[in-house]
């Protein structure tokens, strides 16, 4: 065996374990990591930080109105919303921001009443809801605040 094959084989041998060891610290980095934070809305927070009474809040919608039209919550708390259609026209209840569309209620008879149960966001800051189906009379929004 020549010494430049020997040289190229020992050669070789250093870039596969210098690669080994790239891998494996690149491993032991990524598994280091924090995993990523979780969706600020989709479960309860923890269970020290957050009032332990759920708000129990009615929300009355009728053409060109909601009642209240604002309302107020502590971050992570739970929020049980009894919402009432008063009127004979169709309505429905949503928010507007992102991470709280799975609240969301329709009515299309007078005097129905939804019921929907959610986490206030953790994020403290103003949630805007308002009834989808007139999203353009003014009349028809209101506003969380979470404080």
């Amino acid at each position: 065996m020549s010494l430049k094959n020997m040289l190229s084989k020992n050669f070789l041998l250093f870039l596969i374990i210098i690669l080994i060891c790239l891998a494996l610290g690149v491993g032991v980095y990524f598994s280091l990591q924090k995993p990523p934070s979780p969706n600020l809305f989709s479960s309860p927070p923890t269970p020290s930080l957050v009032p332990k009474e759920p708000l129990n809040i009615t929300i009355e919608i009728a053409t060109g109105e909601i009642r209240p039209k604002t309302f107020r919550a502590h971050p992570g708390q739970k929020i049980i919303a009894k919402i009432i259609a008063l009127d004979d026209g169709p309505h429905s209840f949503a928010f507007k921001e992102k991470g709280l569309e799975s609240v969301w209620a329709y009515f299309s008879i007078a005097g129905r009443t939804e019921t929907v149960e959610f986490f206030a966001p953790e994020v403290k800051g103003e949630y805007h809801f308002y009834c989808t189906l007139h999203s353009l009379d003014p009349g028809e929004e209101g506003i969380m605040i979470v404080e």
